[in-house]
């Protein structure tokens, strides 16, 4: 079947890639695979890899000619700028994203998600469940539970308030509520270095209910050494103070979007709670003074302390 993208698409596939020679195939396979009965595109945003991922990318393109467009890359950008390129360069009508080193285990993924949300309009976007699996592809049961944190049932504004998560990026498809923003907002997103799937989590909760479908459409590649996703490249490190400066960022984002205060406490204070147990394993001196930035930075100091010794005791009762 030959596609032609002259029309528009009614979906784009956003996918991430930085060295995913190995997975690449798999990934795109995976979307490819999909029975949808409505005109799709897959954007790419290769960052200029140091392996073999564009040959890889090329040859698919060959195959199924006019159905994947690769952004144009001059030099590496990075998570976040890459990100950016993928969420404002998507034309269709809703957003599924997958990264390189992930796939798709369910071929109606996009019709089932699809159809949702045409039939929901008061949703504005649908995750689901998955399969852990590390970089062969074999199944981490241990890790399988912490993804996602909350099984099934509808995500609001408040529950990612209080520090949930609807699922993992590549079960997440959403209306394009990008494509219509003005430039004020589109650059206040851009300029946002929350972390990806949470500054894009929290906009599209800002807009609307999102679904968690119960099914298990999706395998997540946790690669912790020697891969190039976050997970991998923050192992072992404490970016705990980081992390806590994004979440301000977002913080500052939300509310300026919704014209109201948007506090995501216990997310600063989980950071908070890690950096001290950070300290607590390494018992180095660096890793104390950014507990200690930490909660001098903290406006509820009082709330943060309280959220660390309910963990401590959780952890002793475990």
């Amino acid at each position: 079947m030959r596609y032609n993208l002259e029309n528009e698409p009614i979906i784009s596939i956003a996918m991430p890639v930085y060295n995913h020679e190995k997975y690449l195939d798999q990934a795109l396979k995976s979307i490819l695979d999909q029975k949808i009965d409505v005109l799709y595109e897959i954007v790419i945003g290769e960052d200029c890899s140091t392996d073999r991922s564009v040959e890889v990318i090329e040859q698919w393109m060959k195959k199924y000619p006019g159905k994947i467009r690769l952004l144009p890359r001059e030099h590496n950008l990075g998570m976040h700028e890459n990100s950016n390129r993928l969420l404002f360069g998507c034309r269709g009508k809703y957003i599924a994203w997958l990264d390189g080193d992930d796939y798709w285990l369910d071929d109606y993924k996009l019709q089932k998600q699809y159809s949702f949300l045409e039939e929901n309009p008061d949703y504005v976007g649908v995750a689901s469940n998955i399969t852990v699996v590390n970089a062969a592809g074999e199944p981490e049961p241990l890790q399988q539970k912490n993804y996602p944190l909350q099984k099934e049932g509808d995500f609001t504004l408040r529950d990612f308030e209080k520090g949930k998560t609807p699922g993992q990026t590549g079960t997440f498809f959403h209306k394009n509520i990008f494509r219509e923003m003005n430039g004020e907002n589109r650059r206040s997103v851009c300029d946002c270095h929350a972390n990806g799937d949470s500054r894009i989590i929290g906009v599209l909760a800002l807009n609307g209910k999102i679904r968690i479908m119960s099914e298990v459409m999706s395998a997540y590649r946790l690669v912790t050494s020697g891969g190039n996703n976050w997970n991998s490249i923050a192992s072992g490190k404490n970016y705990t103070r980081i992390y806590y400066d994004k979440i301000l960022e977002l913080e500052d984002l939300l509310s300026n979007l919704s014209e109201r205060k948007v506090s995501l406490n216990v997310r600063r204070y989980h950071q908070i709670a890690s950096a001290l147990l950070t300290v607590m394993r390494s018992h180095k001196k660096e890793d104390k003074e950014i507990f200690v930035a930490l909660i001098k930075k903290e406006k509820n100091k009082t709330g943060a302390l309280l959220y660390c010794g309910r963990l401590a005791i959780e952890h002793i009762l475990r």
